[in-house]
């Protein structure tokens, strides 16, 4: 998901605001590594950017605590 979470950064480089998909979509992939700190990172990156988060972001975020199942999925909520 280090991948996943480049591809965000890049689109900025290029001028590319990411919209609710591109983040939702790369919290889908911090959930199926378990990466509960990449989430919490896109999270933070998604409320600062003043994009609303919708139903299939909160179902990608309870994805990553059900993919985590240990304490580090506590950050997210």
């Amino acid at each position: 998901s280090n991948l996943a979470l480049s591809i965000l950064d890049r689109m900025r480089h290029f001028g590319i605001t990411p919209n609710i998909k591109a983040y939702t979509s790369v919290l889908v992939a911090c959930g199926l590594q378990g990466n509960v700190d990449g989430a919490v990172q896109i999270l933070h990156q998604l409320n600062s950017s003043g994009v609303k988060p919708n139903t299939f972001t909160f179902n990608a975020l309870l994805g990553v605590c059900l993919a985590a199942k240990g304490p580090s999925s506590r950050n997210l909520l």
